[in-house]
């Protein structure tokens, strides 16, 4: 984790995602104990800098927990959640507010348009908190953008769960559209299941 001179080398750690609380307490202490003859003047800048990878591993281990990612037909959606707050709402039950980040890239080499959603939300005892059927043409967050090729949108939204955390997936609805704008065809391109998770529950 610390290269020579006591420079951190983490600045990407492929499959922090498997790593669980165990596994980085042990990566944790390995690290100290590769460094346990160090000379005690430079003791506090590496016990800083272990807690800086620490917290690296942690936060990338439950982005990759709260994100997913799939590609339908040349669409790539990338899907992204993140924990707001927490409180009691206006019916009395404890909430937790989650936001979530959409991005829409279209790969193909013809403009796409996207029209509409339908999406499944679950708590984490499996009940569904949210359903929205799929309506041709419901947009999304009041738009239906013309995406050219090689680019994308993004928008973001949010939901509530009385639990801490919960599951989403749905799908986007696509339109293939010509030079002039006219819809040639439609087709559903799949969100994968991503997270919604406070990171207390996330760090178990």
């Amino acid at each position: 984790m610390l290269g020579p001179g006591g420079v951190s080398v983490l600045r990407h750690f492929p499959g922090a995602e498997r790593l669980d609380g165990t596994a980085l307490q042990r990566t944790v202490r390995d690290n100290f104990r590769a460094h346990a003859d160090a000379p005690p003047e430079h003791v506090p800048r590496l016990v800083g800098q272990a807690l800086t990878c620490l917290r690296g591993l942690l936060e990338q281990q439950y982005l990759h927990r709260c994100s997913s990612s799939a590609v339908t037909d040349g669409v790539r959606v990338d899907a992204t959640s993140k924990f707001s707050t927490s409180g009691t709402a206006y019916t009395g039950r404890h909430q937790n507010l989650f936001s979530y980040r959409i991005r829409v890239t279209n790969q193909r080499d013809e403009p796409i348009q996207l029209l509409g959603r339908e999406w499944t939300i679950k708590n984490d005892r499996g009940t569904i908190v949210v359903n929205v059927p799929h309506i041709p043409g419901n947009a999304v967050v009041g738009q239906q953008p013309i995406i050219p090729p090689n680019d994308c949108f993004e928008y973001v939204s949010g939901t509530d769960l009385d639990t801490p955390a919960g599951l989403q997936s749905g799908k986007l609805e696509i339109a293939v559209v010509d030079k002039s704008g006219r819809t040639e065809r439609t087709f559903m391109a799949e969100v994968a299941p991503f997270a919604h998770m406070r990171p207390d529950v996330a760090s178990r």
